[in-house]
């Protein structure tokens, strides 16, 4: 869903809202605009005040809602917690709402707000498609100084003018900060290094301050990251440009910021082992878990034989896939068949209840073999329990 001001306004205290135009130096232009009760009460006024700002305190201001926007989900918040300073945590955790929360970092610590967005930007990337991962053998210390940091980016520039002629200018932000993203038994410190690149000129079109139509050239930054887990020696590389440029950029890092000899070698990711899911099984889970049911609720199979012979099998919640399959098909039932192996699954979790009173919740995991799922989509709660039981259900072969 794409940034919404009325949306905004609607779902943010009028507390918070005081505070930041406040630290802008615009509360006297919005006083008794922002008022006590219910944002939907002033938000039509406020909306109006905020078209009637000049231009470059309009753009501004919209400009830091929809970056304090971005960081309203459960990915942002870890971001945020990671980033900023011990002093602002009690006031961030005693607020109710994300974007409350994003409006204090952003008008009591900027720098931390900016480096949230950039952590945001890295773990909602990690294991995806832009993502690569390196192992260093062993813990390493790194360096940090100013040349260090140079020789890098010149490094990573000749990447990038190699790859499709970006690169003509990079610059690194260099900060650590927490992983709170399950990647290990406890929170560890990660370095991170935040990567801007110049890209090639493209030419847009925009209105000017008259009114008119006008068009001019940019050079648009392409946004990178290095993630160096030194404890457990590895680091991982957040790029466009596939993994050649990733490569490079891996051992441009251990080249120049790693005391001794390093050789990054590729991280090889876990295996999903689906077939599992072809007989039933017992979905055992820890009480603290808080499982309540778990469900097949659809198998993709595909035959061996040919590369584009495809099944999808799909229930209902009160139904069986087991069941269902050896009704249909009795002898001829595919999930019997060794020649058909599943692909893709779906499995339904029911949560108990949070508090007496509230709903069950429920959320869908999908498996895609050999190694993709949505398990990052899921809050932090949810990606440790499904985490931890697809190891227990022997669902995962990591070699």
């Amino acid at each position: 869903m794409g940034f919404s001001l009325p949306r905004f306004l609607r779902h943010t205290s009028a507390e918070s809202l005081g505070e930041y135009v406040q630290a802008q130096g615009l509360d006297s232009y919005f006083e008794g605009v922002i008022r006590d009760g219910p944002p939907k009460d002033f938000v039509e006024p406020l909306m109006t005040k905020i078209d009637t700002l000049p231009d470059a305190a309009r753009d501004a201001l919209i400009c830091d809602f929809e970056r304090v926007d971005q960081l309203g989900d459960e990915t942002g918040q870890r971001a945020l917690w990671s980033c900023m300073s011990p002093a602002l945590r009690d006031k961030f955790a005693a607020l109710g709402s994300d974007l409350d929360r994003g409006l204090l970092v952003l008008v009591a610590d900027a720098a931390a707000f900016d480096r949230a967005v950039t952590t945001a930007y890295v773990d909602r990337h990690w294991h995806g498609r832009s993502w690569g991962g390196f192992s260093l053998a062993g813990a390493v210390e790194l360096r940090r100084d100013t040349e260090c940091l140079q020789a890098l980016e010149s490094d990573v520039a000749a990447c990038f003018r190699s790859h499709d002629g970006s690169g003509r200018r990079v610059m690194i932000d260099y900060f650590q900060r927490l992983d709170l993203n399950g990647r290990g038994t406890t929170p560890n410190r990660l370095d991170q290094f935040t990567i801007y690149v110049e890209g090639v000129p493209n030419r847009t079109v925009e209105f000017d301050n008259d009114g008119q139509v006008t068009s001019h050239v940019v050079r648009r930054v392409i946004e990178a990251a290095i993630c160096c887990d030194s404890t457990r020696g590895q680091i991982s590389v957040i790029s466009k440009g596939g993994r050649p440029v990733r490569d490079r950029i891996a051992r441009a890092f251990a080249a120049h910021m790693v005391y001794g000899d390093a050789d990054p070698q590729p991280l090889h990711e876990r295996q999903l082992s689906l077939d599992r899911l072809k007989r039933p099984m017992k979905f055992v889970s820890d009480p603290e878990d808080g499982i309540q049911s778990v469900q097949v609720a659809s198998l993709r199979l595909a035959e061996l034989s040919a590369r584009q012979s495809r099944v999808t099998i799909e229930v209902g919640r009160s139904q069986s896939i087991h069941d269902a399959c050896a009704q249909w098909w009795g002898v001829s039932d595919l999930l019997r068949s060794s020649n058909w192996r599943v692909t893709k699954a779906r499995l339904r979790f029911a949560f108990h209840p949070e508090a007496p009173g509230r709903r069950d919740k429920t959320i869908t995991v999908e498996l895609t073999a050999p190694h993709s799922s949505n398990i990052k989509d899921q809050t932090q709660q949810y990606q440790r329990v499904c985490e931890k039981c697809l190891e227990r259900w022997e669902l995962i072969d990591r070699g």
